[in-house]
């Protein structure tokens, strides 16, 4: 856009344009941040490098690594070890079978991301109880324990059993 030399815009410009304090507010959000953050702000899941670099993320399948992005979504800085994700929700958020992701829940657990603290139930009114869980990851706000990090330890088996190649002959 071109402006007059004296740097004024004329009415056309303004019409088009939003004035000044308006396009601030539309940038910046709301006026009171804090405001925001506690009450549905912007929030966004951190993969960390160190995590993405060890052999149990190289060895995680493409679902697995999808649910736990999807339980980091809802662990929002004070509630690990009470992160619900149920198996039919994680399905539907994954676009899989409900059945399917209770693999994917032992996978993570195996190598070490993630950890039951309490299992899922019936309730007394006859209504189901999902399982919480713990990111290991980070230390834990319902017992104050420090994290695990139990896969920074995972590695694969190097020599896999195999039954017919370690099995006795039975020949003799």
């Amino acid at each position: 856009m071109i402006l007059p030399l004296g740097g004024e815009r004329t009415g056309a410009e303004n019409s088009v344009l939003p004035a000044r304090s308006e396009a601030k507010g539309a940038l910046m959000g709301s006026k009171n941040k804090s405001t925001a953050r506690s009450h549905g702000g912007k929030h966004w899941v951190q993969l960390p490098e160190w995590v993405l670099r060890t052999e149990a993320w190289r060895h995680l399948s493409v679902g697995a690594r999808a649910l736990y992005i999807e339980l980091k979504r809802r662990y929002k800085g004070k509630n690990n070890g009470a992160i619900t994700l149920s198996h039919r929700e994680a399905a539907h958020l994954l676009g899989l079978h409900r059945n399917s992701v209770g693999k994917l829940y032992r996978e993570l657990q195996d190598k070490g991301f993630i950890r039951m603290m309490e299992a899922a139930y019936l309730g007394p009114s006859g209504i189901g109880k999902t399982a919480r869980w713990a990111l290991d990851e980070y230390s834990t706000d319902t017992d104050y324990k420090p994290p695990l990090r139990r896969f920074k330890e995972w590695y694969p088996e190097q020599n896999p059993p195999n039954s017919k190649k370690d099995a006795p002959s039975q020949t003799g």
